[in-house]
């Protein structure tokens, strides 16, 4: 099945939302997995969905912030055909305040129907 998917998608390119160099993490996993270049989006601030030192609030969920990053990056990047975003949080754990704790990062791609 994955082998499939990297036919599908082999040497496809897709677009990264983001301000805080994730594309160095991202891009050689997506490369090595399916075959996709990255290029990360110019001109979107990210930090406006919300900051990891909670300077800005994150309205709703990781989930909505990611969306939310997805229809910036489409905005600023129309032409493009696959766009990745991600969000997540730290913090003390809820029980263990002494404990670290982080909520799962969440990537979202999309390829929009009408391409």
């Amino acid at each position: 099945m994955a082998d499939a998917g990297r036919r599908w998608l082999s040497d496809d390119v897709a677009a990264l939302v983001t301000m805080h160099g994730k594309e160095a993490v991202i891009g050689p996993v997506l490369a090595e997995g399916a075959g996709i270049s990255l290029f990360r989006v110019p001109d979107v601030d990210t930090d406006a969905f919300g900051t990891f030192s909670r300077e800005v609030e994150r309205p709703g969920t990781a989930l909505d912030a990611a969306r939310a990053k997805i229809r910036a990056g489409f905005a600023a990047s129309p032409a493009t055909r696959i766009m990745v975003a991600s969000e997540g949080a730290f913090g003390p754990h809820p029980a263990i305040p002494l404990l670290p704790f982080g909520d799962p990062c969440v990537m979202t791609p999309m390829i929009p129907e009408r391409r």
